[in-house]
């Protein structure tokens, strides 16, 4: 005799398996799709780079804003970190040497990114070093394109060397233990000689920090000789009543102001 097996009666499909799972099968094939390709994309960026570079030859001096260019693609691992690869940022730039068709620029072959010092003088101008105590930039106020007015301090006279010169650079050194800095200036060609002689006299330089849009001068003041000065040292001091001092110096009653002093400077 036989035996009959029941059957199971058949499951409906759910709103889940109609709806949903389809649904989200085509998103996850949708997400790997992109994840390859984007990993495909990553890969290329990272192995290669476009640069612009000039579609003809240009000579020395040639501005960039006149140059024409196109894009080129580069091994990323074949340019070096010098190589243009914005070409707006160098637009007002002029080239320092010839340029070659279809080879990238460097940016030190250019005017505005040379970091040299003689490429920031103008023509018409010299670049030159003076040495002066670290008291002379103005507890660092005196910096890169301050303008100054140029100072000798000798033992018997201040006098003006130069005025209104611009700072190219500056750097710090010792000499006997002594704080130094020394100080490249823009000079004008008629102020070269005026401080070539300041620095081999027995005195020191020191700068008076100016305004950068002050075109005035002070060549006309008159220097103060000390040599014409005598010291005078004090044989008597009174204060009499409203606040008024005297001081007796080789036997003349002066009028000064504040305590008593140690010495002082007076005409001849």
């Amino acid at each position: 005799m036989s035996r009959i097996i029941p059957q199971r009666p058949r499951r409906r499909p759910s709103w889940f398996d109609i709806h949903l799972f389809p649904a989200f099968s085509i998103l996850m094939l949708v997400v790997f799709i992109g994840f390859v390709f984007n990993s495909s994309n990553s890969n290329e960026k990272s192995d290669f780079i476009r640069i612009p570079v000039p579609t003809q030859n240009y000579n020395t001096g040639t501005l960039i804003s006149d140059m024409d260019f196109k894009f080129l693609t580069f091994p990323r691992e074949s340019i070096s970190k010098d190589v243009v690869i914005n070409w707006d940022e160098v637009i007002n730039s002029k080239t320092l040497s010839k340029v070659n068709k279809g080879l990238p620029l460097l940016m030190t072959s250019l005017t505005s990114f040379d970091k040299s010092i003689s490429a920031k003088i103008p023509s018409g101008m010299r670049g030159i070093t003076v040495k002066v105590d670290k008291s002379a930039i103005l507890d660092g106020e005196v910096k890169t394109g301050s303008r100054v007015d140029v100072f000798l301090i000798t033992n018997k006279k201040s006098r003006i060397v130069s005025e209104d010169i611009e700072v190219a650079s500056l750097s710090e050194a010792k000499e006997r233990g002594r704080d130094t800095v020394l100080v490249t200036l823009l000079a004008r060609n008629e102020d070269i000689f005026s401080l070539l002689d300041a620095q081999s006299t027995d005195g020191r330089i020191t700068f008076l920090l100016r305004n950068q849009n002050d075109t005035s001068n002070i060549t006309k003041a008159k220097p103060i000789d000390i040599s014409k000065k005598k010291y005078y040292k004090p044989n008597g001091f009174i204060k009499v009543e409203g606040g008024t001092n005297y001081t007796l110096l080789d036997e003349t009653w002066v009028k000064t102001e504040g305590g008593t002093p140690k010495g002082i400077l007076l005409g001849e």
